[in-house]
């Protein structure tokens, strides 16, 4: 008995000295136990519309954002086909900071120009969810200055891209002309040329050639000597890819001469770049055109009564699921810094950061009394915004800095109220 004593106390020995030698680690649940901010007691009110899901329905929200409603969207219990669907729309800074919604993707990209919504279908006490059969079809007004958004889902501080019916763009080249070599005089292949050099770029030249003009035709001639002349664009319009792809024209390699009875001879030729789009499948929506035909004030206030009218102004985005949906443009940060503000560990402060140039709204990832923000954009202007109950208190802090201060010490917490912190949110910014 003795003898198994003495090993069990060596034992013990022996694990606490290996443990005295063992680095100590950050707790990622050391903030278990404390109470986290109750967002219900400064989030904004959810509007909510009654809806007969057996007929097609328009929904107007605030903020120039609507939604259709196909019949028999929701999947819905017993003969009663009413239903009550609630939206929540964040389109402000002060708005975003009255939520736990983070302008960031879940890979890291900043999310500029975010239009938040919050969808939710009940009967009763039931939640409904759309049928697969459907889509919810959401309106976002459009904004000159950015003209490009994409749509995402998912948790609001870890958006993900999701697809979506929408306009596409496609362009191709076709060549004409009585020059049939499929080799320059140096017997390198003319089409790998062409496919490398006379090629619109989809990110940026496909659109401005749809906007200023759909085809474009560029002349030119192969003189005697195999040499490209007389290079030029029918179309007037001055566009940079034209620019582009005349200054690459001066660049042609040296053809082999056009033979006409075995005899060097001018030949013309033609380039012509075409961009068109590819119709999303709600323009051919019987149900859904023949909706926005009818007399909704909203509509008629912008004289839109055709789908036409109504891609010119707003972005429109199917969606199958309801919760969290953003509608926004990805950005990266040139040169990102991360910045830590350090906060008292004995409450959970929610601490939220305001680009000031971008109004991009972050919530910042605690670990211990150390709240992070990653992949900031260096040494631009921002406002940090942090509130919490302390002692069954609400408390509130707001300071001004820079995103490449790099450390933050603990922020000044003062008093206040949920509706003080409402107001104080709304002056945001």
């Amino acid at each position: 008995m003795q003898h198994t004593f003495f090993i069990i106390l060596a034992a013990s020995l022996l694990v606490l000295s290996c443990g005295d030698h063992k680095p100590p680690k950050l707790d990622p649940d050391s903030n278990r136990g404390l109470k986290p901010f109750a967002y219900a007691s400064i989030d904004i009110e959810p509007t909510k519309f009654t809806i007969d899901n057996s007929r097609d329905t328009l929904v107007f929200g605030a903020n120039d954002f609507f939604i259709y409603v196909p019949a028999k969207a929701f999947i819905a219990r017993g003969s009663n086909t009413m239903v009550d669907l609630y939206l929540k729309e964040y389109h402000s800074p002060s708005a975003a900071l009255a939520q736990s919604i983070s302008n960031a993707s879940l890979d890291h990209h900043l999310l500029a120009a975010s239009k938040v919504i919050y969808l939710e279908a009940k009967q009763g006490i039931n939640t409904l969810s759309i049928s697969p059969k459907h889509d919810l079809r959401i309106h976002f007004k459009k904004d000159k200055n950015t003209p490009e958004i994409g749509l995402w889902s998912g948790h609001p501080q870890a958006w993900t891209p999701i697809k979506f019916d929408q306009p596409r763009l496609f362009n191709h080249r076709l060549k004409t002309g009585q020059y049939k070599e499929a080799q320059f005089a140096d017997g390198s292949s003319i089409e790998l040329w062409e496919d490398k050099n006379l090629t619109i770029r989809k990110e940026k030249e496909e659109q401005e050639l749809w906007d200023n003009e759909q085809h474009l035709h560029l002349d030119y001639t192969i003189n005697k000597l195999g040499k490209i002349e007389n290079v030029a664009f029918e179309e007037k319009v001055n566009t940079n890819f034209q620019k582009r792809i005349l200054k690459v024209m001066k660049n042609y390699p040296i053809c082999k001469p056009f033979l006409v009875n075995g005899q060097p001879t001018v030949v013309s030729g033609q380039y012509i770049f075409h961009v068109h789009q590819a119709e999303p499948h709600y323009k051919k929506d019987i149900h859904y055109i023949n909706i926005l035909g009818k007399k909704y004030p909203k509509l008629q206030a912008q004289k839109i009564s055709h789908i036409d009218q109504l891609e010119f102004k707003y972005h429109i985005f199917n969606i199958s699921k309801l919760g969290w949906i953003a509608a926004a443009k990805a950005i990266d940060s040139p040169d990102p810094v991360n910045l830590v503000v350090k906060v008292e560990p004995t409450f959970l402060a929610e601490v939220k950061l305001m680009l000031q140039k971008s109004k991009i709204i972050l919530t910042g990832k605690r670990e211990g009394n150390q709240v992070s923000f990653s992949d900031l954009p260096k040494n631009e202007a921002i406002q940090i915004i942090a509130f919490g109950e302390k002692d069954k208190q609400p408390v509130l802090a707001s300071t001004k800095a820079n995103s490449s201060d790099g450390v933050i010490e603990q922020l000044q917490f003062s008093s206040s109220s949920y509706q003080a912190i409402k107001d104080a949110l709304k002056k945001v910014k």
